[in-house]
This record gives structure tokens, sequence and C-alpha cells, in this order.
């Protein structure tokens, strides 16, 4: 057994698409918490309404949730602005996990020699990838895919910051201003 991607992509890119999985996973469990949290929803109501739903998906249902909790218009044009850098970075994220790596001095025929069994390390230099429907994307280096996993965590930070700082924090507050008057 010969795995391509050892074939196609150089070590650095494999370093980096792994990194870009793990700060997805990241990500997404953060976008579940705070649908759940927004929505109201408790996990197995969630489980119900978005089993398996893509992440685009769940931006989504979060945008629409989002929306309509916050009251303010300059929040909710900065939550929608949030959402929007969350699309995009989640779009660059599909490009290189779900894009068919190919060495671009062999093109596809080094993914055949190296599927039967004719295992060549790339030395030219980074692999592309390349979308179903043959719909060529620029190069993505190792440098750029790491730049993608480092705006995986920055968005994911700022969304939690959002979620403390606009939603977290004014509901404990509130919590503790009806204790007060009890």
């Amino acid at each position: 057994m010969t795995r391509l991607s050892i074939s196609v992509l150089t070590k650095d890119q494999l370093a980096a698409l792994g990194s870009i999985a793990a700060e997805s996973t990241y990500l997404e469990n953060l976008v579940d918490v705070v649908v759940s949290d927004v929505s109201g929803l408790n996990d197995e109501k969630l489980k119900i309404m978005i089993p398996s739903i893509m992440m685009q998906g769940k931006l989504e249902i979060l945008k629409e949730f989002g929306l309509l909790k916050l009251k303010s218009k300059k929040l909710k044009i900065n939550f929608s602005i949030l959402i929007g850098e969350l699309k995009h970075t989640n779009s660059e994220r599909n490009q290189a996990i779900h894009g068919y790596w190919i060495d671009p001095q062999r093109g596809t025929g080094g993914l055949i020699s190296s599927a039967m069994g004719n295992s060549i390390q790339s030395q030219i230099g980074d692999a592309v990838a390349i979308q179903l429907r043959h719909k060529k994307t620029p190069a993505l280096s190792s440098k750029r895919l790491e730049a993608i996993a480092v705006e995986i965590a920055a968005t994911r930070t700022k969304l939690f910051k959002f979620w403390k700082n606009h939603w977290i924090s004014p509901s404990i507050r509130r919590q503790i201003r009806r204790a007060e008057k009890a």
C-alpha cells in the first residue's frame, strides 16, 4: 500500500494540513457550543436539528440565531462581519482539506504511478490542489497552508471573545441581578 499524500505533498505541506485539520476541529466544536448556547437548544435537541450539517450550514444557523438574539445594530453588523470571516476561512480550509492534490510536474500521472507502488517523494516543490470538475486553484505552499491554520485559530478566538463578551457575560450579569433582587 502506498499513501498517495506522501508521494505528492511535501513534509511541510503534510504537517500544515494536519494543523488545519486540528484547528478546524477546535473551531467546529466552539461553533456547536455557541449555537447551543445562543439558540437555547440542549445537546439532544441540537443533535436532532443539525446531526450532520457541514460547517458552512452551522455558520448559517449560528448567524440566524445570533442576529435574533442581538439587539444593537452595531453588534449585528460586527457579528455578520465575523460570520463572513468564519465562512471565508472555512472555504480556504475546504480547499486545503478537500482539494485533490497533485504534483504539478507529474500531473495525475504521478498519482497513478504512486498507486501502482512507485512512491517518489515530490522533489520539485509544493503540490497543488485542484477541485472536482478540474477547476484549478492556486498552489498552496506550506507557508500558505500554515497561514490558513493560523487564520482558523484567529477566527475561533474572535468568535470565543464575541460569545464571552456579548452572550455569556450579559447572561451572568442578569443572573446575578435576579439573585440580588430575590
